[in-house]
């Protein structure tokens, strides 16, 4: 099964996606791919809220930022791999507890993947020189390939389109191309869910 999770800013999208997978996961780990980039204190500081809010929840937690496909998860499973920044929150003692930074590969048994979020993902795909030229084509297939690694994959978007303001080009297109996604991937779905206020508003189920 595919879950679409939309929201706007602090609609609770997060919360509801992350007791998903734990329900789904029963009593496995769900893996989680983090897409944001702690490129400053603003960022790192969001990343810890995200972090401290799963604490005991059971995740495996990888980070990657751009370039997502599941030979990318698959790679970054193997034992001994893992990123620098998510290195550094493994060697803080406590934000080691109940979110599996170091477990290799084993501890995810392939049941849950929550994808947070493609927002970040979709900026940093654009914008970051390390990643790949942006073609929206293979975007949504890198994502999409996760379905071949998990039986139920989730994952977190943004709404775009709401605010009414006209925003430079960069901007606006990078929206355009955030909304293009959103509906290629509601289409691909088997449940899309609106989150609004924290009540969760079901758009569509198979």
């Amino acid at each position: 099964m595919m879950y679409l999770i939309l929201g706007g800013s602090a609609s609770g999208k997060s919360e509801y996606a992350e007791r998903l997978a734990v329900r789904l996961a029963a009593n496995l780990s769900p893996l989680y791919l983090a897409t944001m980039k702690g490129n400053d204190s603003e960022t790192l500081a969001r990343i810890d809220r995200h972090v401290r809010r799963r604490r005991g929840m059971g995740f495996v937690t990888r980070e990657i930022p751009y370039n997502l496909d599941s030979d990318k998860v698959r790679e970054t499973l193997l034992p001994g791999l893992i990123s620098v920044s998510a290195q550094r929150e493994a060697d803080s003692s406590d934000r080691l507890e109940g979110e599996k930074f170091l477990s290799t590969g084993s501890c995810f048994a392939g049941e849950v993947i929550l994808l947070e979020c493609i927002s970040n993902l979709l900026a940093n795909q654009i914008f970051d020189p390390q990643a790949f030229a942006y073609d929206p084509d293979r975007f949504c297939r890198g994502i999409l390939s996760l379905r071949e690694i998990c039986r139920n994959l989730i994952i977190v978007s943004n709404n775009v389109h709401e605010d009414g303001i006209c925003y430079d080009e960069v901007t606006q297109n990078y929206i355009d191309q955030l909304g293009l996604i959103n509906r290629r991937l509601g289409k691909a779905s088997d449940q899309t869910t609106e989150v609004l206020a924290g009540l969760p508003l079901q758009l569509k189920e198979r």
